[in-house]
């Protein structure tokens, strides 16, 4: 018996170790790749990776785009009853003053028994303060989205009551002191989302709704505390990205407002490779034709 068991480890063994020479016989038999041919499959291995981790972060800035460059004020009830559009200029607020229908097409469809209140923020100069009013007890939540479409804070009424509340949105980095009665909210990334949804029954409670609406704010730390307007700000249309490393533009162009998280640093030293980087953005001068190729099919398969 034992010696049937150790006739089958031999044969398995001789199997295997045929089966290792053929293939290494077969890899001899392959041309080598030049350099410029494995600088082409790094390129494309990379960009499959620098796509799927730099997703998040287009996306949010395509949102950006399309809900800050409506108009130079916020959306107004006229404006909205009749387009649907939801927008405000950077740092200010807009609000959605009725309930969210087919013509709304911003971000993902909206609830059905929710109204919003939403806000682009930018606080690389200063903090900028949300204000949010004494809701009476209505359900609302208050949700912080950063570039990367994580979300680092919430404000709601079941977690933090109902009562006034105002929340300084601060860059990394910042220093200084704050009023009192502002909680700090420390943002990953300068610049974000804000998503407030409050509850509302039927078309019969949107007024009550409105009124709650009208005294959500965002002002300048600067500001805060005295009489504010917001400005009306001229709209600059959105920068328009073009050819096969689109994607790569402008991914590096909020990679470079942004930053990254520290804990990316390993794959962020990857994108170099490919041109990618937190410092400059997206700079495809050093690659070669293979390269750019490859950047672009990684692309269409990521």
């Amino acid at each position: 018996m034992k010696s049937f068991k150790r006739s089958i480890a031999i044969a398995i063994f001789s199997a295997l170790m045929l089966g290792l020479v053929t293939s290494a016989s077969a890899q001899q038999d392959k041309p080598a790749l030049s350099p410029d041919e494995a600088k082409a499959k790094q390129a494309y291995a990379i960009g499959v990776q620098a796509y799927i981790w730099g997703y998040p972060m287009v996306v949010m800035q395509k949102s950006w785009d399309a809900m800050t460059k409506g108009g130079d004020a916020p959306v107004t009830p006229e404006q909205f009853n009749k387009t649907g559009k939801l927008f405000a200029p950077v740092n200010q607020v807009a609000n959605a003053w009725g309930m969210l229908g087919p013509k709304f097409s911003a971000v993902q469809s909206g609830n059905s028994d929710t109204q919003y209140s939403v806000t682009w923020f930018d606080s690389s100069e200063e903090p900028y303060v949300l204000h949010l009013p004494d809701a009476r007890g209505r359900y609302y939540t208050f949700q912080f989205i950063d570039a990367y479409t994580n979300n680092f804070h919430y404000a709601s009424t079941r977690t933090m009551g109902s009562q006034e509340q105002a929340y300084a949105l601060v860059a990394p980095g910042w220093k200084g002191k704050l009023p009192k009665g502002v909680t700090r909210v420390d943002c990953p990334t300068p610049t974000g989302f804000i998503i407030g949804r409050w509850f509302v029954a039927s078309e019969k409670d949107v007024a009550a709704v409105n009124a709650l609406q009208k005294q959500v704010t965002m002002t300048p730390l600067s500001s805060y505390g005295k009489a504010y307007t917001p400005p009306k700000v001229k709209v600059v249309p959105a920068k328009k990205y073009t050819g096969d490393l689109a994607f790569f533009e402008q991914l590096g162009d909020t990679l470079a407002i942004n930053g990254a998280p520290s804990a990316d640093a390993g794959i962020l030293g990857l994108f170099k490779d490919i041109g990618l980087s937190v410092d400059y953005g997206f700079d495809p001068s050093a690659l070669s034709d293979g390269e750019k190729k490859s950047l672009a099919q990684a692309v269409k398969d990521g």
